[in-house]
């Protein structure tokens, strides 16, 4: 190896030690709780059928989370509401017939312990969809994927959420 690589390497190393040591570290890093769950167990209430509780169910239970019908004293309840959907036009064009449309999503969720008031949260999402009037079979499709789409993105905050829970 040529001494420039060295010297590079070598002023690399010492500007990543002398960071290391002023208290700078990566997003997720160095911080004492990561990784750390501080739940045992949970109890998941919500409608068992809905995809959304199916997701958290799995993903909570895919950590090695019991999941719980009666909780216990240590167990952390997480509250399910309902996905509401609206759809809105955002844009006409010159004959008045809708070219774009808005679709949201909104879902409130609690978490609470067996002794505390619950936590109210709130995910929502929003979606732009375009009017196909010449493909009404496609566009319809694309709608029920993006709410889809939509349910899995609501099922990953909670869980950021759940896992961000002392």
């Amino acid at each position: 190896m040529n001494t420039v690589k060295i010297i590079k390497l070598l002023i690399i190393s010492v500007l990543l030690l002398s960071l290391n040591g002023c208290s700078l570290h990566l997003r997720g890093y160095g911080n004492d709780d990561a990784g750390r769950i501080h739940y045992k167990s949970v109890q998941i209430i919500g409608s068992v059928g809905s995809p959304l509780y199916q997701i958290l169910y799995t993903k909570i239970n895919a950590i090695g989370i019991k999941i719980v019908d009666k909780p216990y004293d240590d167990t952390l309840i997480l509250i399910l509401g309902a996905t509401k959907f609206s759809q809105k036009t955002v844009s006409v064009d010159s004959r008045s017939q809708d070219v774009e449309y808005s679709l949201s999503s909104k879902t409130v969720y609690y978490f609470k312990t067996k002794n505390s008031k619950p936590q109210k949260k709130f995910s929502g999402f929003t979606r732009s969809l375009l009017n196909k009037t010449d493909e009404i079979v496609a566009s319809s499709h694309e709608g029920v994927m993006l709410q889809e789409e939509m349910i899995q993105q609501t099922a990953d905050d909670i869980y950021i959420q759940f896992l961000r829970q002392k």
